[in-house]
């Protein structure tokens, strides 16, 4: 468990995280699903990276499925 969300979830009293994480970032995707955060889809053309239009994966995990 990342500080980060213990804080954002009980001290910021956050109801929902989003990670929005390019599709060939692999590092970030097996990080992200290792906390249990749930594909929600993909925003298509969402950002610009080294001049090349890329699409963004959306993951979101709810303050009732934080351990």
């Amino acid at each position: 468990m990342l500080p980060i969300l213990k804080s954002g979830f009980e001290q910021m009293n956050l109801n929902r995280i989003e990670a929005f994480i390019g599709p060939n970032n692999l590092p970030s995707l097996n990080l992200i699903k290792k906390m249990n955060f749930t594909q929600e889809g993909k925003l298509r053309a969402h950002f610009i990276k080294n001049n090349q239009v890329e699409d963004s994966l959306v993951f979101s995990l709810l303050k009732a499925e934080f351990d």
